[in-house]
């Protein structure tokens, strides 16, 4: 293993969960061949992101310089960079660091092994840089998927199966936690305004439309009027939050509702919750779902991409259609006034996560994808 070297390369330094699965793996594999963490940009990569990777250690870090995310000079810069540092694989995250990655592998003797996440169609210019994606794996040496749900997807693309390998979205809990500001969440209550009797439900994630915000609002809505004491937060930010709050006036729920925008200390809006909602319409396998999970959190979510490999609706969790706001409404209002039975699904997913999304199980399949074995 040691003539390995292996560089994985992100889209970019927002602290999400594609960032947080790649400082995850590299943790596990650190000690087996040396890892470079490249980002791209023309400034220092986010503080977040920095502090997160710190919590690793023994990770080296580049930015590979970029006026914009089209600057054809960054595929000569990381050509470069691959050819000085001796760098034997790249392992690409996202349509941006697939596309750059490919092009400067091809410059060069190393090899590609690209992780798809899912892509989300956000607008049109995200829609054709995916077109392009599609045509750039297609002719990767090796692809990773974050969930069988995605295996799937690259296969009806017409990419055969002996080159793909799944290595599963997973969570690291010592890293989770130790990103928590509170000792006791009856602060962070008393800061949002919540008193001790309100219900909560959280939305994590992006505010965009891929992530079906706007039909979560709406479904909650409609289960406020059956569980008065119910409040909605929101943690996250995005090109849809101005949207998303012109809707809660509008359906007159905005007392109701928090928008507290992106937060590090996500770990303490998952542990104030009484439901994580996640009403996707589009997913690879989300980080939040193992996130509540953990935390031992009823999760009721749409049944798209590789979700439903982890909430198994009734045992672990609570699956609706994608899109569907009466029945997210009717599962709201349904496992809130239900304690029990939220309590009792929310033990079963920390205990199923436990068992089969931890890093330390999945990191050998990492390896040996790395490895071309």
């Amino acid at each position: 293993m040691a003539e390995l070297k292996v560089l994985i390369l992100l889209d970019g330094s927002f602290l999400g969960g594609p960032e947080k699965y790649v400082v995850g793996y590299a943790g596990r594999m650190k000690d087996k061949f040396p890892i470079c963490i490249g980002t791209f940009g023309s400034g220092p990569v986010a503080s977040g992101f920095v502090e997160y990777m710190a919590k690793v250690g023994g990770v080296d870090r580049i930015t590979i310089q970029a006026r914009h995310s089209y600057d054809p000079t960054q595929v000569l810069r990381l050509r470069r960079f691959v050819a000085e540092a001796g760098i034997s694989v790249i392992n690409s995250h996202g349509y941006r660091a697939d596309i750059v990655g490919w092009l400067a592998s091809r410059l060069t003797k190393c090899r590609i092994v690209a992780t798809y996440h899912g892509w989300t169609a956000s607008d049109w210019k995200v829609r054709l840089l995916e077109r392009v994606d599609r045509w750039v794996l297609r002719r990767m040496d090796h692809l990773i998927c974050v969930s069988a749900a995605n295996k799937t997807r690259l296969m009806s693309l017409g990419i055969a199966d002996r080159k793909i390998t799944v290595v599963e979205n997973a969570i690291d809990p010592v890293a989770f936690f130790s990103c928590s500001k509170y000792e006791d969440t009856s602060l962070l209550r008393r800061k949002l305004g919540l008193t001790d009797s309100n219900k909560i439900v959280v939305s994590i994630g992006r505010l965009s439309r891929e992530k079906g915000q706007a039909v979560g609002l709406r479904a909650y809505a409609d289960a406020v009027k059956q569980v008065p004491e119910a409040r909605l937060v929101f943690v996250g930010s995005g090109p849809d939050e101005a949207r998303l709050q012109r809707l809660a006036n509008e359906l007159n729920v905005g007392w109701g509702i928090r928008f507290v925008g992106h937060q590090r200390n996500v770990v303490d809006y998952v542990q104030l919750a009484d439901i994580v909602l996640l009403s996707s319409l589009t997913e690879g396998l989300p980080t939040v779902v193992l996130e509540a999970s953990l935390c031992g959190k009823l999760v009721i979510a749409t049944a798209v991409g590789g979700t439903p490999e982890i909430v198994k609706g009734g045992e672990t969790g609570v699956l609706v259609d994608a899109g569907d706001q009466c029945g997210l409404s009717v599962a709201i209002a349904k496992y809130l006034r239900d304690d029990r039975t939220r309590q009792r699904l929310g033990a079963n997913a920390r205990e199923y996560v436990m068992r089969n999304y931890c890093f330390d199980g999945h990191a050998q399949k990492m390896e040996e994808a790395l490895l071309g074995l």
